[in-house]
């Protein structure tokens, strides 16, 4: 399991605000904001590497699957390499940057271990928080799967129609429909009237109900015919899709 990279144009405006601030940050320092900007655009590209290999290759890979062995020693070889690589960078910009003459740059300039270590510091902060943020997303994701097996488990719903409690079978729902101040659910055995909002409602239904229109939800199952702005439901009722919803009916349909 790899994750993708999501939304690539804010993780370039993320790291060039961050190569920009530390740039200045320690140009400030030195008294020279183009050599701090040179060294951090040369350092750079490792330590982007390391962010994006750690949180997206070796965490799903071999953290997520419990492969603790594993990932530690890849996690412990990617940083001794990038340690080896910045290394080399170091070397090559103080050839280039101080024609191996510290004297030709800012004194403070030639201490690049600081801003080395800065960056690697940021690294793990960053590491830190992506991984806080996979575990969460992780989380919600298995939160979500528990309720929906628990939805389904039940195979029936309660509701509360004329004063009493009313179970109904989901598969008996073909749809429901919402009217003013009520709702509607027409099912095999006729109509059932209840006070409760649809989007209440929508919230107990499992994944095979989808909502088509603000005032519809559909039971797929009972689905005969589509087109990109109707449904026919059971050979019978021709309901609306409406524009905001024809998203859901899509990927319905594209599963």
């Amino acid at each position: 399991m790899i994750k993708k990279i999501k939304g690539l144009k804010y993780h370039i405006i993320f790291w060039t605000v961050v190569i920009i601030s530390i740039s200045f940050l320690f140009g400030h320092s030195w008294g020279n904001v183009f050599a701090a900007f040179c060294y951090v655009a040369i350092l750079s590209p490792i330590v982007i590497a390391v962010v994006y290999f750690f949180n997206f290759y070796l965490v799903p890979r071999y953290l997520f699957t419990r492969k603790y062995l594993k990932f530690s020693v890849y996690s412990a070889v990617t940083i001794a390499i990038s340690l080896l690589l910045e290394s080399y960078l170091i070397l090559f910009s103080f050839i280039w940057l101080a024609n191996f003459n510290f004297h030709n740059i800012a004194p403070n300039a030639s201490d690049t271990m600081l801003l080395f270590a800065v960056l690697y510091l940021f690294v793990f902060a960053v590491a830190s928080f992506l991984l806080y943020k996979q575990l969460s997303n992780a989380t919600k994701v298995i939160d979500q799967q528990k309720s929906e097996k628990k939805k389904e488990s039940k195979a029936l719903i309660e509701i509360v129609s004329n004063r009493k409690k009313v179970n109904v079978a989901y598969a008996d729902i073909f749809y429901i429909e919402s009217l003013s101040d009520y709702i509607v659910l027409h099912t095999k055995g006729g109509e059932l009237k209840s006070k409760e909002r649809i989007s209440k409602i929508e919230a107990r239904l499992p994944k095979f109900f989808v909502r088509i229109h603000r005032a519809f939800i559909v039971n797929n199952n009972h689905i005969t015919k589509y087109s990109s702005d109707e449904l026919i439901v059971n050979n019978d009722a021709v309901l609306p899709i409406g524009r905001s919803f024809k998203q859901n009916v899509k990927s319905l349909f594209a599963s």
